[in-house]
Parts: C-alpha cells; structure tokens; sequence
C-alpha cells in the first residue's frame, strides 16, 4: 500500500513539473538585424518549428507583427478563440467526422476561399502564416463552418 502511494505521488509531481515547465524559447536573428524572443508551443515538430524560425528571421516585417500582436490583449483573444475552433475542428478531422471533412471541402470550392486555399497549397506555411494573422478570414471561415 505505501509504495502505491510513493508512486501515485511520484507521478503526480512529475505531472506538476511537467505542467510548470517554462515552454522552451529562442532569440532569432531577424534579417534587418535586429532580434526577437520567441517561444516554442509544445505540439510543433521540429520539421515546422524550423520552417516557423526561417520564414520569421527572413521577414522583417513579420517579425514586428509578431511581437506587436503578442502585446495586444485583444488580438491574444481573438487568437486564442481561433485556436480554440481550431483545434476543434482539427480533432474532428482526425477522427474521420464525415460531415466536417465535406464541409471543408466545401470551403475549398467557395469562391471567397479558393485562392486563399490554392496559395496555401502553393506556398505553404509562409501562406498559411499570413492568412492565420487575418482575424476577419478566420472569423468568416469560422461562421462558414
């Protein structure tokens, strides 16, 4: 009995650290010379974590988008509830939700997307980036969907 409860203690303070772990961060080195702080979210690979790095320390004005959006409180909301969609959808989608994957590919169709969806498809994540940024598209993809 006393070793179960050294174990579940055990677990529960490595869940605590583990949970209190300051997300790893990294100075880049932007290329009209000045530098930017930024932080790693936990679920990126490396693969995209090193394209992220690229695209920001060869796109100056990105860059100070960037560090001025994570200023605005209000711009963080909007973030953050795009996120919250997201990753709804996104967990719909990997389970093979029949009905979300057609509207999606409805959206692909829809005139007002289309070329924001070819662009992405041709530029990838520089293109996804940018549209990512523009709160009024997510706000009326959201609405779409």
């Amino acid at each position: 009995f006393g070793s179960s409860l050294a174990a579940s203690k055990a677990r529960r303070e490595g869940i605590c650290q583990k949970a209190m772990a300051a997300p790893a961060s990294e100075t880049l080195k932007i290329s009209d010379g000045s530098t930017m702080e930024i932080t790693r979210l936990p679920d990126i690979d490396d693969a995209t974590w090193d394209e992220v790095k690229q695209y920001v320390q060869s796109n100056p004005d990105t860059a100070k988008s960037l560090q001025g959006f994570a200023k605005n409180p209000e711009a963080m909301r909007g973030w953050l509830q795009t996120q919250a969609i997201a990753e709804h959808y996104n967990a719909k989608l990997a389970t093979g939700d029949a009905p979300v994957k057609d509207k999606v590919k409805s959206l692909e169709h829809d005139p007002e997307l289309q070329t924001m969806f070819e662009d992405i498809r041709k530029n990838g994540m520089e293109a996804a980036l940018k549209y990512y940024q523009d709160e009024e598209l997510m706000q009326k993809i959201s609405q779409k969907m």
